[in-house]
């Protein structure tokens, strides 16, 4: 209970500083990485990312000299599988046999970023870095099996409520881009880099630990009121 409303007070904060402001950023983007796995069971799993996907809302706030305070809220996708398998030979024609698992969550988000704009006016570039709280909102494991063809044979959705799950993380971000003028508008296109410090998710059919590690693409476009 704590840690939900722990959650609900960072929501309702960034819902005040959107609201609050005279400029709302919409952005989205796509990230690969590596989801970094800890535990017993770690070393030697043949593991393999899905593309992550971001969508959501932030705002910039005005320090000075270049200065800006930009916080924000965003939904995020992201997942691996886990896959084993190997040929078997049938009338001297090589069969690929095997079985995974394929892992998806879903997490809300909260960047809190500190932002440096090198130019006052024009195209300006800029670089930002900060701390980016996230809550755990979904996740679950679908097992497959491959013989010829893939097969899905059954889904388990995971009981966040559990003891093992971490549904609070913690980690950093590192962002550089560029701000582009449109009217009294902009567009930004943005390269970033994702930190996970904290297991957030313990898995409890593999025993393994989840930390996030990425490299991604972000495309933003500022309203100005």
């Amino acid at each position: 209970m704590k840690k939900i409303k722990i959650i609900l007070a960072l929501l309702s904060l960034m819902s005040v500083q959107l609201i609050s402001q005279n400029n709302i950023i919409l952005h989205s983007g796509i990230a690969a990485g590596k989801m970094k796995l800890s535990g017993i069971e770690a070393d030697g799993i043949p593991i393999s990312n899905s593309m992550q996907y971001q969508l959501g809302l932030s705002t910039d706030i005005p320090m000075r000299k270049g200065w800006s305070f930009e916080p924000g809220i965003q939904y995020a996708w992201r997942g691996f599988d886990i896959y084993q398998g190997t040929d078997i030979v049938i009338a001297g024609l090589p069969i690929g046999v095997g079985a995974g698992l394929r892992t998806r969550a879903q997490y809300i988000e909260v960047p809190l970023l500190l932002k440096y704009s090198f130019n006052p006016t024009g195209i300006r570039p800029y670089f930002k870095a900060g701390l980016k709280p996230s809550y755990l909102r979904s996740t679950y494991i679908k097992t497959v099996a491959d013989v010829i063809v893939q097969l899905e044979i059954g889904r388990t959705d995971i009981n966040l409520q559990a003891s093992e799950i971490n549904r609070l993380g913690i980690g950093a971000q590192f962002a550089t881009g560029i701000d582009i003028p449109f009217g009294k508008n902009k567009i930004s296109i943005e390269a970033g880099y994702d930190l996970g410090f904290s297991d957030q998710l313990q898995l409890p059919i593999v025993n393994l630990g989840l930390r996030n590690r990425s490299m991604g693409l972000q495309v933003r476009y500022a309203l100005h009121f």
